[in-house]
């Protein structure tokens, strides 16, 4: 009986670290740094700068329904309003780190 108990604690202990191994990989996806090998150039009419996130400077393109953003760029002294005006209406070219597969981003079918 003792046995059966130990065996069965054993099992739920390994199940919830295989689980908890899991969340990790899945939350922890360390992104590479851009280089020109992994990064993409989108070109486009800027129809939309504001804030979003943590301090992050969201940058929306008429023709493009995806979302791009500076992480944490406010902390990185961009200043929304000048940075609205000077872009908004404006053609611009970004290059944007390319979407790496993981377990967390499987590829689109």
């Amino acid at each position: 009986m003792q046995t059966t108990l130990r065996l069965r604690k054993l099992g739920l202990m390994t199940v919830l670290t295989s689980f908890a191994l899991v969340a990790y990989v899945l939350v922890v996806s360390v992104a590479p740094q851009p280089t020109v090998n992994n990064t993409d150039v989108v070109s486009d009419r800027v129809s939309n700068v504001m804030g979003g996130g943590v301090n992050d400077v969201v940058i929306t393109l008429e023709g493009d329904d995806r979302i791009y953003y500076i992480n944490r760029g406010q902390e990185r002294g961009v200043t929304l309003n000048r940075l609205a005006q000077q872009l908004e209406g404006e053609q611009i070219e970004l290059h944007v780190a390319r979407v790496m597969w993981s377990l967390s981003t499987p590829p689109a079918v």
